[in-house]
């Protein structure tokens, strides 16, 4: 009788790790469709799943490294109080998967685009336009990116932890 319970045992854990594992590639699935998609890019909901990720600001730097990203992420949201011209710069290292850099103005406008950046990218945002997001979309990327502001005076920067 206690091997019989044993063996039940087994199979249910067995099946449950099964289950679990299957409704996590579905998920990521699902994020990995996002890259390809504008509207959910846009959107002010993110979609995303990813693993083994950190995130880090200081005096309005930025930085973030994950494994395993799929989907849509704000990481700043930006508002000018002068209507000039502002430089945010970016160093990526992409490692494995595809990855977008995007800029998204208050009408749901993509005004700035990078797809696979490699290197120092630089991204000339008009400060009339605001507020603005930031968002790095992803395909089961591993990566790490830094950021930098020109120019802090007259610029709110929120980052997204």
């Amino acid at each position: 009788m206690k091997i019989y319970r044993k063996i039940v045992l087994i199979i249910a854990c067995g099946c449950m790790l099964i289950i679990n594992l299957n409704g996590c590639g579905k998920i990521n699935e699902e994020a990995n469709k996002v890259y390809y998609n504008n509207d959910k890019i846009v959107s002010d909901e993110d979609t995303y799943y990813m693993s083994n990720s950190i995130k880090k600001s200081r005096n309005n730097n930025y930085s973030f490294k994950a494994s395993n990203f799929s989907g849509s992420n704000t990481i700043a949201r930006i508002t000018f109080s002068s209507p000039k011209e502002y430089v945010m710069n970016f160093s990526v290292k992409i490692q494995e998967g595809e990855l977008k850099l995007v800029v998204v103005d208050n009408e749901k406008n993509i005004t700035f685009t990078s797809e696979n950046p490699s290197g120092n990218v630089s991204c000339k945002i008009d400060g009339a336009n605001g507020p603005y997001r930031v968002k790095l979309v992803g395909k089961n990327a591993k990566f790490q990116i830094t950021s930098t502001f020109q120019d802090m005076e007259n610029v709110k920067l929120d980052i997204l932890e």
